[in-house]
């Protein structure tokens, strides 16, 4: 349903958010600045966002396109700091600022491929500093205008009414909840778009007429790392195989939305799924309904592997007590209360959270998503930690003199 409080049914026309499905419209407006020589693909960020840090080896536009840049994700940042996603409005500036703040890259630049939605929302400001005009406007003027997508927009402001905008549920307790993406950044996600709209698109790019220049074949290249490994992603656009067919797609999840677009351009076959429950696999739904539709190899045997059992170190009270202490990071703008309890750390990021973490190793404690290794000068107790969560790696904390 569209709005379980309304009964209302999910249509054709409905309007749902894409997630970073909405990664190949920001890089096709970039790729198009590039085309008409108002940029180029190789330039350094740092001559369009000077307030940037200089990690040493410049970050071009290319390794934001292409996910190469090292950069932490804004979002994995700010769940450090206490706020993850959706527990606060938040707009471009406050992603900008998190990003100022970084200290260090997840990795040396062009070394990994890292996906991180920091460059996909540095590109739709950066379509904002060349052309003069928000990506929104951009974007409808040059694409969505001229392809006939009348329903395509950006959730740029989220208090915006949007006709016929499905709302977006996830389940807590077995019970349907509210999931909506209270906040204005977009261009790493944030499209708002139909199924006939995604279909237009996808037949724009298999036609070769996604603006003017077009943009759709410089969208298809795929990157390569600095020692010759080649990389799937291009232009927010994954080039792969499925089960031995060739196919150009991509997914997407933002709050309780869940979508997924795709291709396969030797069959002329395209598929695009938008669904408003969290719970929902957007590309498993798809594959099944086109799996008669395409020439796939036999799928391989199934195995099973043992699962190991998660490690854990024994610790005392005692030794739990060189932890304890007030922790702050000046990249993540957060500051930790860390006491113990039994053979637990517990960390509290904001008044009311009660985090625990279990020993893996000696000086490293993990609560699942969050790790924390601290760091040592010989025996004393440490002073340093490095924080990491999935898409933000290594973020310093150091201990605040005097507080225990």
């Amino acid at each position: 349903q569209a709005a379980i409080e309304q009964r209302a049914p999910n249509r054709v026309e409905t309007v749902f958010e894409a997630g970073s499905v909405s990664k190949q419209v920001t890089a096709a407006s970039v790729h198009l600045l590039a085309a008409r020589g108002q940029l180029s693909l190789g330039d350094d960020i740092r001559r369009y966002f000077p307030e940037l840090p200089d990690y040493g080896t410049p970050i071009t536009i290319t390794d934001l396109l292409q996910h190469t840049s090292g950069l932490r994700d804004w979002g994995a940042i700010a769940e450090l700091e206490g706020w993850p996603r959706g527990t606060r409005t938040i707009n471009h500036g406050h992603v900008l600022a998190i990003l100022m703040r970084q200290h260090g890259l997840n990795h040396p630049v062009d070394a990994k491929y890292s996906y991180t939605n920091s460059g996909y929302s540095l590109l739709a400001m950066l379509v904002e500093r060349i052309s003069g005009m928000p990506l929104a406007q951009f974007s409808a003027r040059e694409f969505f205008g001229p392809l006939g997508m009348t329903h395509t927009s950006w959730r740029d402001d989220y208090a915006r009414v949007v006709m016929d905008r499905a709302q977006a549920y996830g389940k807590v307790g077995g019970q349907w909840r509210l999931d909506m993406p209270f906040e204005n950044p977009h261009g790493h996600g944030g499209l708002l778009t139909t199924v006939d709209d995604l279909l237009r698109w996808n037949a724009a790019l298999t036609a070769r007429r996604v603006g003017s220049p077009d943009v759709s074949a410089a969208m298809e290249v795929p990157g390569v790392l600095r020692d010759g490994t080649p990389i799937t992603y291009g232009g927010g656009l994954v080039m792969d195989q499925w089960r031995g067919v060739r196919q150009i797609a991509h997914s997407g999840a933002t709050a309780g939305y869940r979508a997924y677009l795709a291709r396969w351009p030797e069959q002329r076959l395209s598929a695009a799924l938008l669904c408003n429950a969290g719970d929902a696999d957007a590309t498993a739904l798809v594959r099944q309904s086109v799996t008669t539709l395409l020439p796939l190899a036999p799928l391989p045997p199934a195995t099973t592997r043992p699962t190991a059992p998660a490690a854990t170190q024994s610790v005392t009270k005692v030794q739990l007590s060189a932890y304890i202490g007030t922790w702050t990071s000046a990249d993540a703008d957060a500051r930790w209360r860390i006491t113990a309890e039994h053979d637990s750390l517990i960390v509290r990021r904001t008044a009311g959270e009660r985090l625990a973490f279990r020993a893996v190793a000696a000086d490293s404690f993990t609560n699942g998503p969050i790790s924390i290794a601290f760091v040592r000068r010989g025996s004393a107790k440490p002073v340093v930690a490095r924080v990491s969560v999935d898409r933000a790696l290594g973020v310093g904390f150091v201990r605040v003199d005097g507080e225990r």
